[in-house]
């Protein structure tokens, strides 16, 4: 009997920690390039990158792109800032991904925003430059 329960008791251990969100530290991540391009190049780059992964783009100038997503419930807003070396996905705005900023400053949010975001500056990185570094902060 015992060990039924113990059994029992692992699988909703188990079952539960997978159904569980991930929340984890919100990533700014840059991607920084080998070889500069023109800041041309990369609004190319971050708006077939943005588009091809299903973000609606709000606003652009040159060397910023405002851009938001909507999956199910969750939302989120960014913002891209690049120049002729870089680029950079900043957050702006979430719903339903559990944003939350303590006392001391840090920021945490759930991982699907910070897939998100990868995605974007390696998109970014392969369209531009395959052998460039990807940097998370």
């Amino acid at each position: 009997m015992k060990r039924s329960h113990w059994i029992v008791g692992f699988l909703f251990a188990t079952l539960c920690s997978g159904c569980a969100y991930q929340h984890a530290p919100l990533v700014t991540p840059t991607v920084t390039l080998t070889e500069s391009t023109s800041k041309g190049q990369m609004q190319q780059a971050v708006r077939k990158t943005l588009v091809n992964r299903g973000w609606k783009i709000d606003s652009e100038t040159l060397g910023s792109t405002t851009a938001h997503i909507q999956q199910n419930k969750l939302f989120a807003n960014i913002r891209v800032d690049y120049d002729e070396k870089q680029a950079t996905v900043r957050h702006l705005d979430s719903q339903n991904l559990n944003y939350e900023k303590s006392v001391n400053g840090e920021e945490r949010i759930h991982n699907h925003y910070n897939f998100w975001a990868n995605s974007i500056v390696n998109d970014i990185r392969k369209d531009l430059n395959p052998s460039a570094p990807v940097a998370s902060r």
